[in-house]
């Protein structure tokens, strides 16, 4: 079934809650179909909207109220986990810095640790060097022909 609703578009299949498929698939679609809105929509007010809309679409297909309430109190309790644990987790700050030589490279990861510890971060130094065609200009000798 697709439907067309205030400029939404919306693929796939929507099962009638009075079809004889197993409850679980049902219950994965609400979610799935959450999942969707939730990444689509750029901000928290336009989720609600998209919400009261997918609601209303699950209603006329005879899903109970309570059970759609519920899935989406749920979805809803799980993004707001997610995020704070995305919050919480320090993911490892990467500084890239040229390579001079191994003596000063270390230096530059000691002190960069003290000061992770000092910030509560997680800093990791990434130290490139040049390539060996920048050091040397490479030239192809020059053939002469006859």
């Amino acid at each position: 079934m697709r439907l067309q609703e205030n400029n939404r578009y919306m693929k796939g299949l929507l099962l009638h809650y009075q079809s004889h498929v197993d409850n679980r698939y049902k219950r994965s679609l609400l979610t799935t179909v959450l999942n969707r809105a939730y990444r689509l929509s750029s901000s928290s007010d336009l989720f609600a909207a998209e919400c009261d809309n997918l609601k209303e679409i699950f209603l006329k297909l005879k899903y109970p109220e309570r059970l759609i309430n519920c899935t989406i109190t749920r979805f809803i309790e799980s993004q707001d986990r997610e995020q704070t644990l995305d919050i919480q987790v320090n993911k490892p700050v990467r500084i890239i810095l040229p390579f001079k030589d191994q003596r000063s490279a270390d230096l530059v990861r000691r002190q960069l640790s003290d000061l992770a510890k000092k910030i509560n971060s997680d800093l990791h130094p990434l130290f490139t060097s040049k390539k060996i065609a920048e050091e040397i200009k490479v030239t192809e000798p020059q053939t002469t022909s006859c």
